[in-house]
């Protein structure tokens, strides 16, 4: 009997594992889905990511045949995508002359595996405006082959903006050579960074002999308690004065070549804590007001004189 109690169990426990064995196949279908949908979610997310990058992506075979761009990068060189996946690189007219051997450097670096950039190259667009570009790439595993990934910044603001400094600086050093005045620029750590022509033709010192504003105190001014002087009035001067004060005082100068002048020396204060020292040369003004005074000195003598002379 007990052996046939066992046989009539076997049925019952091929049932129950039967039952286990499907249990087990959903929930590893239930895993398998859930496992697709969270890569399609983190492929989702990533391709949103690579659309709406503020840079231009783009993905090459090793041969240089395109094989994705982004959304920034048919805003960058006016070609679509279709028109772009297949074709070669070096075979669009994508690039100016003078950047297409770079650029042909920067690839084969990629083919060879190395990482590069940032690198400045011109892009020519399909409407053959030039666009200077910033490049980055670098070479990653795709669908079990080596592909070039290249990271493309448009920088035409930028360099538009460096080229109108540029202008703005040379307009700017054109007025301050010209100015009637010496003048100098110097920085938060007292080095002397400008120095306007007139302040060599004033005082025979270039930017060699006085690098730094202890260097001109000690050659403008050798006698030391006169230095002492001018260097506490600057000192107080600037301490003092807000951004964009003048605090004018008068000076006498010695210069490379030893003599002497009277210059009135104007320090004014900028917001970026540099200084701008103005030198206006007022040695022959004060010479004309000196003989000036010499002149009615003597004038007031004369009728001091003629006013007591006895009458006859």
């Amino acid at each position: 009997m007990k052996g046939e109690s066992g046989r009539d169990r076997e049925p019952f426990e091929k049932i129950s594992d039967l039952k286990r064995k499907i249990k087990e196949l959903e929930e590893s279908e239930a895993g398998r889905r859930r496992s697709e949908e969270a890569l399609k979610e983190a492929g989702d997310s990533l391709r949103a990511c690579l659309e709406n990058a503020p840079d231009g992506v783009y993905m090459m075979d090793m041969e240089g045949n395109f094989l994705y761009g982004n959304r920034k990068s048919e805003e960058i060189i006016g070609y679509s995508r279709d028109e772009l996946i297949g074709r070669n690189f070096l075979e669009m007219n994508l690039l100016s002359e003078a950047s297409f051997l770079k650029a042909d450097e920067l690839f084969q670096a990629s083919m060879e595996g190395k990482p590069t950039g940032p690198d400045e190259i011109e892009l020519v667009s399909r409407d053959g405006r030039p666009v200077p570009v910033e490049v980055n790439t670098s070479v990653a595993q795709y669908m079990g082959q080596r592909v070039v990934i290249g990271f493309v910044r448009d920088i035409t603001s930028r360099k538009r903006a460096a080229q109108e400094i540029l202008l703005e600086k040379e307009k700017l050093n054109t007025l301050l050579d010209n100015a009637p005045f010496g003048m100098l620029l110097v920085d938060r750590e007292d080095r002397i960074v400008y120095m306007n022509t007139h302040f060599t033709d004033l005082f025979g010192y270039d930017m060699s002999d006085v690098p730094d504003v202890g260097t001109w105190y000690s050659k403008a001014y050798p006698d030391a308690r006169y230095r002492d002087t001018v260097t506490a009035a600057a000192k107080e001067d600037l301490e003092a004065a807000n951004p964009g004060a003048r605090k004018p005082r008068v000076f006498t100068v010695t210069c490379k070549d030893g003599t002497e002048k009277v210059v009135n020396l104007i320090m004014s204060v900028l917001a970026s804590g540099d200084y701008l020292m103005s030198c206006e040369d007022i040695t022959e003004m004060r010479r004309l007001e000196s003989q000036l005074r010499h002149a009615q000195k003597m004038e007031s003598i004369g009728t001091l004189a003629g006013g007591h002379r006895p009458r006859l």
